[in-house]
């Protein structure tokens, strides 16, 4: 991503040279169109001259010498912990990252600031703050919610500018400081979830691809997996008309919750005892447990899954919407079961997670929680 000419960068003497030389081209473009090809010349020639030194003022490829802090647009921090205007306060840490909290205007809720480190730029690939974030709040949820956590990088960041002195890479965004509010308690309950991620690859891999499969198709997990008699809503309502369009992404939802299940237990082989072996050995999941969602055993659903996924590419749009999406139900709730059995297998304490992470304990542990707010301790 590159950033953009900017005419309000212009420098003011460089700027009265353009408006003079344009001036003068208007003025004999009807008499003289010789001198006026010139002065266009002339007028191009500065003006690229300036589009040059913005770039080099302006470099790309964040991080870099220049570019090396980035606001994470998608989350705000409520205030009652006293920060003032101005505040830079740290939060936790990342292999790459230094995640702090910026109180940029008084009375008005903080964001998160990532200091990155340009060794990202040897990574294959950067598991970075926002993913683990995004990824984290979803699973806490139980995909309830979604918030991308995006990175607005800022030039030569100083917390004490204001924002409107700040100089940002896209400079057309208008919604920099937006997103879900969150308590320091609740950005340091994601700890285990992001501890996790950023240590097992083989649960991240389980992970983004179950996030593919809910967002391709979503439905209430907890209602799914409750009891008929205590689910809020059935998980068939979606109105006719959404059915045509529903059914390719449900055959995608059916094929990522597989992908996902095969990055912790693998596919099911003829050797059944093998099959037990390794369940047994990945997962606390008993594997001759009911399903509750079927009348059969965890390990007997494992095996009908991959058979299902190989037909959801070919046989989905014939059967009817209710058949479709019963099946794709099946598929992603038995995969939320296995990754949260995994997940609970694996993961740290908060404890130990807030500590691999550095979280700042002593700001997390004096958070209020019992009241939030966006007014700033300097506010009289």
């Amino acid at each position: 991503m590159s950033r953009p000419f900017d005419p309000t960068e212009i420098p003011e003497t460089v700027h009265a040279k353009l408006e003079n030389i344009l001036r003068q081209a208007m003025d004999v473009r009807e008499s003289d169109p010789l001198l006026y090809e010139t002065l266009l010349e002339k007028y191009f020639i500065l003006g690229r001259a300036e589009s040059l030194r913005q770039a080099n003022q302006y470099p790309d490829d964040p991080p870099n010498f220049s570019l090396n802090h980035a606001i994470l647009k998608g989350v705000l921090v409520s205030n009652e912990s006293g920060f003032k205007t101005h505040d830079f306060t740290p939060l936790f840490e990342l292999p790459h990252e230094a995640v702090s909290i910026w109180t940029h205007t008084q009375n008005n809720y903080s964001c998160l600031v990532s200091r990155v480190s340009d060794d990202v730029h040897n990574e294959p690939i950067w598991q970075n703050a926002g993913t683990l974030m995004y990824l984290a709040m979803g699973l806490i949820s139980f995909f309830e919610h979604f918030q991308d956590v995006d990175y607005h990088w800022v030039y030569k960041f100083d917390p004490n500018l204001p924002v409107s002195e700040c100089k940002f890479l896209d400079i057309d965004s208008y919604d920099r400081f937006s997103g879900s509010i969150k308590k320091v308690r609740e950005l340091a309950d994601l700890a285990p979830l992001m501890e996790l991620l950023l240590r097992d690859d083989q649960f991240f891999v389980a992970t983004q691809n179950l996030f593919a499969s809910f967002d391709n198709h979503w439905f209430c997990v907890i209602c799914a997996l409750s009891p008929t008699t205590h689910r809020t809503h059935p998980n068939d309502e979606q109105p006719i008309w959404q059915f045509a369009n529903s059914i390719p992404k449900m055959e995608a939802a059916i094929v990522q919750a597989t992908r996902s299940v095969e990055a912790i237990l693998g596919k099911p082989g003829r050797n059944r005892d093998r099959v037990l072996d390794r369940w047994i050995a990945a997962i606390p999941l008993d594997p001759k447990d009911d399903f509750n969602l079927k009348s059969m055993s965890l390990v007997d659903y494992y095996y009908e899954l991959f058979g299902v996924r190989g037909d959801a590419a070919h046989s989905l749009g014939k059967l009817s919407f209710g058949m479709s999406r019963q099946l794709t139900i099946e598929a992603q709730c038995f995969a939320c079961k296995i990754h949260r059995s995994y997940c609970d297998k694996n993961s740290l304490s908060t404890d130990d997670a807030l500590n691999v992470l550095k979280f700042n304990r002593p700001l997390v542990e004096a958070e209020p929680d019992d009241w939030s707010t966006d007014a700033t301790a300097d506010d009289e």
